[in-house]
């Protein structure tokens, strides 16, 4: 066999052993045997390849989040430059008494737009009111009560499986 099998061939490998060993009513075979040599030298290797992955992984993990931090910083920083700038063309142009103001290629215009202010919401007719609910699922309540054995309509515990790796102690 190849010196190089992912653990999917491995995992597959231990399901050819089952398989073997139904077919020989519990029997081992020489190939049961061989397979199992190979497993036991390749299993371990590969455990530690993936640990090995799962670590460059946080490793990136973090350092995109960061940097996805960064980046995002400087968006606002450019987003609230951007606003300043079109903010300081709006008051030169009322200072100035215009409504355009033009560069070698550039136009800028002052154009005007109308938004709703509300000045005093107490003042406001209930006709242009309306109340929002917002139902939201205590999840962790709910996981405290099924695990005290408290039955809860409509929700039950799941099962997850997730992996934990841990530094490998003396036999």
């Amino acid at each position: 066999m190849s010196d190089s099998k992912s653990l999917a061939t491995i995992v597959s490998m231990v399901a050819e052993i089952e398989t073997s060993l139904i077919e020989n009513d519990g029997e081992l075979s020489p190939r049961i045997e061989a397979i199992l040599a190979e497993i036991d030298v390749k299993l371990p290797e590969k455990v530690e390849n993936y640990a090995g992955i799962v670590a460059r992984m946080q490793l990136a993990q973090e350092y995109y989040s960061d940097k996805a931090a960064q980046l995002t910083k400087m968006a606002k920083s450019a987003k609230a430059v951007e606003a300043r700038c079109k903010e300081n063309l709006v008051l030169a142009m009322e200072a100035l008494g215009v409504k355009e103001l033009m560069g070698t290629d550039t136009r800028f215009k002052l154009m005007e737009t109308k938004s709703v202010s509300i000045d005093d919401e107490t003042l406001i007719e209930e006709s242009y009111k309306h109340t929002e609910t917002i139902v939201s699922i205590e999840k962790k309540r709910i996981g405290e009560d099924l695990k005290a054995g408290v039955p809860v309509k409509g929700a039950s515990l799941k099962i997850n499986h997730h992996v934990k790796q841990f530094a490998k102690g003396p036999k």
